[in-house]
């Protein structure tokens, strides 16, 4: 295989190579999603106990000060967004390179019809 052809075939290549990142990279999104969600929660978990625990003192802020902060932000749901972004484009049906070939191997005269004389 020569010329055009081949390289529609280096393209299909890496047609199929970029669909199979975004699968990975929709994966990925939505692991590092649920995960940033449960560390969220078991951090606020644990500085409410902490909280409870401190109490008599004054809790947490009283005792770290100035650095105390509550405040965690959740961007999960940028990364849900991400994915749900992603997912679409590694599920839509891609048309293939390679059915360009049945183009490029019809004969040159296909197109032409017979004239009466």
């Amino acid at each position: 295989m020569w010329g055009l052809p081949k390289l529609a075939h280096y393209i299909d290549d890496i047609a199929v190579d970029l669909e199979d990142v975004t699968k990975s990279v929709t994966e990925g999104f939505s692991a590092v999603s649920a995960e940033i969600k449960a560390l969220r929660n078991v951090a606020l978990q644990n500085r409410a106990a902490l909280d409870y625990m401190l109490a008599s003192s004054g809790g947490v802020c009283h005792i770290i000060g100035q650095e105390c902060c509550t405040f965690i932000p959740d961007a999960s749901g940028n990364l849900t967004y991400l994915a749900h972004t992603v997912c679409p484009m590694h599920t839509k049906k891609s048309g293939s390179i390679l059915n360009m070939h049945v183009f490029y191997f019809q004969p040159m005269t296909s197109h032409l019809k017979p004239v009466r004389v």
